[in-house]
């Protein structure tokens, strides 16, 4: 059976119970870019572009709390 996440409120679907579902591009896929974007705002996000710096790497785990490698 389908479910939704608890944060942004996307659509889940069940591999084995809705298995048989045809897959809908808007609501699998573009609703939940939408959501993500939206819930993503105005946040400071590095640009990718920037290359494999340290400088981009202390950046990224500031921005999003990622733990730091050994």
């Amino acid at each position: 059976m389908a479910s939704n996440t608890p944060n942004l409120n996307l659509l889940k679907k069940d591999p084995i119970v809705d298995r048989n579902d045809t897959f809908n591009i808007q609501t699998m896929l573009n609703d939940k870019w939408d959501k993500i974007d939206a819930a993503v705002g105005d946040t400071d996000i590095p640009d990718a572009s920037l290359g494999n710096s340290p400088a981009l790497r202390t950046a990224m785990l500031k921005t999003w709390q990622l733990p730091q490698r050994p």
